[in-house]
């Protein structure tokens, strides 16, 4: 009996020891996700905002315009990937 007793002890601790393990590798994959994500929408919201700028002062190019097309495009599949990670 105090064999199974040791033993199921000896079970927990190895689990209890893999459980803290990947709530650490979690953590650390939750910030590295969260935070790549949100500095690549910084730096397309940024682009965005000179193009609009640019347009504002004068009309854009054909390209100007495309690669704005392009950056909201961006935009909204980052914004769909924080909001589907929230859930």
């Amino acid at each position: 009996m105090e064999f199974l007793l040791c033993s199921r002890q000896k079970h927990n601790e190895i689990q209890r020891y893999k459980l803290k393990s990947i709530k650490v590798d979690l953590k650390e994959w939750n910030r590295d996700v969260f935070e790549h994500l949100d500095t690549e929408k910084k730096r397309i919201m940024k682009e965005i905002e000179v193009l609009d700028i640019q347009d504002d002062v004068f009309d854009l190019e054909g390209h100007a315009r495309l690669k704005r097309m392009d950056l909201t495009g961006q935009l909204r599949v980052i914004n769909k990937k924080l909001k589907s990670l929230f859930r």
